[in-house]
């Protein structure tokens, strides 16, 4: 969003804000952020916006839309279970709150049954027209690191971003936009070109192939299981492997790590720059038990250098474990890498 744009809509929220203080509510930095959000959406005109929960759903700041066009639930997994819950089940009743009357929902196919069992309910309690895209409708042409060649419905699509998870991503959006042709004049080929554009910065995001750099924030542990089945065949191809990763405290820090600690030959633990960050030296505490070489250093930057120093181009760098640590370093990154290309 343009600078200027979002200052103007920070300024109307921050009035706003003062004033509920007067009478004693106290608004948190995502609801002000939200507030702001939909002020900018305003002033930009939106057609269309795609607006995603923070943390749930229910009672999740977003969550004052009276009508959706349409109401998409991707996979579902045990993250942020102080607040949500302890049990699939539990999370799956937070999403579901999001779902309206008398509207139209897609979920992802591969959920666990009793997520999916929630869903398919309140569905049908809310009158909702429920779409979940058929695996056996889906044919993968080619995938590796750099993108997925697959056929869904008998379109060809081709996806620019890794990973098994991202074809049921893409499933959801191509049946979201299904319900949108009622409303929007939307082609099989918008849709195509659209997917075929698609970048997400930070998710299986390779910033340099010899050597091969990769930055991923996923966070938790069904996030870094994905993140490590897409770049297993490739990373398995490098004659070393060195991972960066820093982690938040409150995170299933071991789990997640696991996979990928078993396979690298270096390990630089950091401390992102967040007060929930795990401190490094906690971290490499923990690498020690699976990785021979492991280094702590605080700062993501040093760390980065000296991981890069130490690669040619059959090496792997991984930078993991955080959206926070992502976005602290990532144009760092893009920089440094400018003198291997």
């Amino acid at each position: 969003v343009d600078k200027n744009i979002f200052a103007e809509s920070v300024e109307k929220v921050k009035s706003a804000v003062v004033k509920l203080l007067e009478d004693g509510v106290v608004i948190t930095e995502f609801e002000a952020l939200t507030a702001a959000a939909f002020m900018c959406f305003k002033l930009c005109e939106c057609d269309i916006v795609v607006l995603e929960v923070g943390l749930g759903g229910r009672l999740d700041a977003t969550n004052v839309i009276e009508n959706p066009l349409v109401n998409v639930i991707t996979s579902l997994s045990l993250d942020h279970t102080a607040i949500l819950g302890n049990t699939i089940e539990e999370i799956a009743f937070e999403k579901c709150g999001t779902i309206k009357e008398n509207g139209h929902t897609v979920c992802s196919y591969g959920q666990p049954d009793c997520a999916l069992n929630v869903i398919k309910e309140t569905a049908k309690d809310k009158n909702n027209t429920l779409v979940i895209p058929a695996e056996k409708n889906i044919s993968v042409l080619k995938s590796d690191i750099f993108g997925t060649d697959f056929i869904y419905k008998n379109i060809v699509y081709s996806v620019p971003m890794a990973g098994e998870h991202q074809l049921k991503n893409m499933t959801c959006a191509i049946e979201a936009c299904e319900f949108l042709k009622s409303n929007f004049n939307i082609s099989d080929e918008d849709i195509r070109n659209g997917i075929a554009k698609t970048v997400l910065p930070a998710r299986v995001e390779v910033l340099c192939r010899k050597p091969l750099v990769i930055l991923d924030g996923g966070h938790n542990e069904d996030g870094a299981r994905a993140f490590y089945k897409a770049v297993a065949p490739q990373i398995e191809k490098c004659e070393r492997v060195i991972v960066v990763a820093g982690m938040m405290a409150d995170k299933a820090v071991e789990a997640s790590l696991t996979p990928l600690m078993k396979k690298n030959d270096v390990f630089y633990a950091v401390t992102p720059e967040n007060p929930r960050a795990m401190k490094a030296s906690v971290l490499a505490g923990i690498a020690k038990k699976y990785v021979s070489e492991v280094h702590c250093i605080d700062s993501v930057k040093d760390a980065v250098d000296s991981a890069l120093e130490d690669t040619d181009e059959n090496s792997a760098v991984l930078v993991v474990g955080s959206l926070y640590l992502a976005g602290e370093v990532r144009n760092y990154l893009i920089e440094k890498i400018k003198n291997f290309d």
